[in-house]
């Protein structure tokens, strides 16, 4: 701002402007905002079509980079643990025929 020494951010003069503007940011990075519907993950098919949904809208810049690296490593970490959830579900599976024998 050319008018004074003080940024946008700063000036008294813009105060509620800069407010607005901060409010703003913030709500358009929430997921809610990015996705505009509630999401179910029930199923490895259900992250498949999230990972490609956060790609495409990161592509197409309707979904911020922030919010498409966390759901990222958040799906990962949901990857992970129903990789082991189903690994420990077939180990049982068989420990219950090996004892059957």
């Amino acid at each position: 701002m050319r008018s004074t020494k003080l940024c946008f951010r700063h000036s008294p003069d813009h105060a509620k402007q800069a407010l607005k503007a901060s409010q703003a940011g913030g709500t358009n990075r929430s997921p809610s905002v990015a996705f505009q519907e509630e999401i179910t993950l029930n199923n490895t098919r259900d992250i498949q079509k999230l990972i490609g949904k956060v790609i495409n809208g990161v592509w197409q810049g309707k979904v911020p980079i922030k919010v498409g690296s966390t759901v990222g490593f958040l799906t990962r970490c949901w990857l992970d643990a129903y990789e082991k959830s189903e690994l420990e579900r077939r180990v049982e599976e068989l420990e219950k025929k090996i004892t059957a024998l």
